[in-house]
C-alpha cells in the first residue's frame, strides 16, 4: 500500500505545479554585457510579468517619479496583499 501511495501523491503534486518560466536573458547576458536593456524593453517585460496569475495578485506596478527625460521611473512591488 505505501508503495503505491507515494506515487500517486507525487503525481498529485506535479499535475498542480505550474510550467517551468521560460528562461529570459537581458540584453547584456545576450551581448556578454557589451549593451544593456533599453528603458522600453525592460518596461515590455515588467508588464508582460504583471499578467500572470501568479504575478497579478503580488505584483503591483507603479511609479515614483520621472527621469530627466520626462519618462516615469518605475517601481515594483512584490509582495502577498495583506
Amino acid at each position: 500500500m505505501t508503495r503505491l501511495l507515494l506515487p500517486l501523491v507525487l503525481a498529485a503534486v506535479l499535475v498542480g505545479c505550474p510550467p517551468p518560466p521560460e528562461l529570459h536573458f537581458t540584453a547584456a547576458e545576450m551581448s556578454s554585457f557589451e549593451a544593456t536593456t533599453t528603458y522600453d524593453a525592460a518596461m515590455a517585460y515588467l508588464e508582460s510579468q504583471r499578467d500572470f496569475a501568479f504575478a497579478s495578485s503580488q505584483m503591483h506596478l507603479t511609479t515614483f517619479g520621472e527621469s530627466f527625460e520626462g519618462r516615469p521611473l518605475p517601481l515594483v512591488v512584490i509582495g502577498a496583499d495583506s
